[in-house]
């Protein structure tokens, strides 16, 4: 793949693809994805929902130069022009963790995490944070940006272009979907070859952080 490999078990990865089947946008089936994905090489390759979460394992320890490959390749193979992040079972749970709104997430509450291609400056994130507003609460850790807002703003909320403000690129996740994520990646064994986390290519419901244990967020608002 470019740069150096470790010796040893193939890591589990998750692939966060910016851009795929939203508005009508980098639109592609999941089998088609997965498909291009083992052509690479990956193994293990596997899908949640059609949102662009792709787990799979990989000898490549380096990230940057694992994410670039898989966006020539895709870009070759299907057209589809978009930005890996990719990430690790410890990367998703500090994510979780440092959640600021994850306690007040219910059916009223919507409550959002994007992942950032970096961690965007302080000049930055200031003029993010002069947009919070009654329509939106807004927090940057690292490279997280974290948002939320009542369920009835949803269809008029202001429109803010995150990228732009903070001059990276990312990919948001509801925290539903990152709890199942984490799940997913935990019953898989996260850094190591196992079972295939289940295909699920339907529609994200609100069920879908559903599993043997409680979600992340669901034991933080139980504390």
């Amino acid at each position: 793949m470019g740069s150096k490999r470790s010796e040893g078990e193939p890591v589990r990865w998750l692939a966060l693809l910016r851009a795929v089947n939203v508005g009508g946008t980098g639109v592609v089936r999941m089998v088609d994805l997965r498909a291009s994905l083992e052509s690479l090489g990956l193994g293990d390759v596997s899908t949640h929902i059609q949102s662009g979460n792709v787990f799979f394992t990989s000898s490549e320890r380096e990230p940057g130069s694992l994410a670039r490959t898989i966006e020539h390749h895709l870009e070759r193979d299907l057209g589809i022009k978009t930005t890996a992040l990719l990430l690790k079972l410890p990367d998703l749970e500090r994510a979780a963790a440092a959640n600021p709104f994850a306690s007040a997430a219910d059916e009223d509450i919507l409550c959002h995490m994007m992942f950032l291609d970096r961690a965007p400056d302080a000049a930055h994130r200031q003029r993010l944070m002069t947009m919070q507003g009654d329509d939106y609460r807004l927090h940057v850790q690292g490279a997280v940006l974290y948002f939320a807002y009542a369920r009835n703003l949803a269809g008029r909320r202001r429109a803010i272009d995150f990228e732009r403000v903070l001059g990276v690129r990312g990919t948001a996740r509801s925290c539903k979907v990152v709890d199942a994520l984490i799940a997913l990646l935990r019953d898989a064994g996260a850094s190591a070859p196992a079972t295939r986390p289940p295909v699920r290519d339907g529609p994200a419901r609100g069920r879908e952080a559903a599993s043997a244990r409680e979600s992340p967020s669901a034991a933080r608002r139980r504390r």
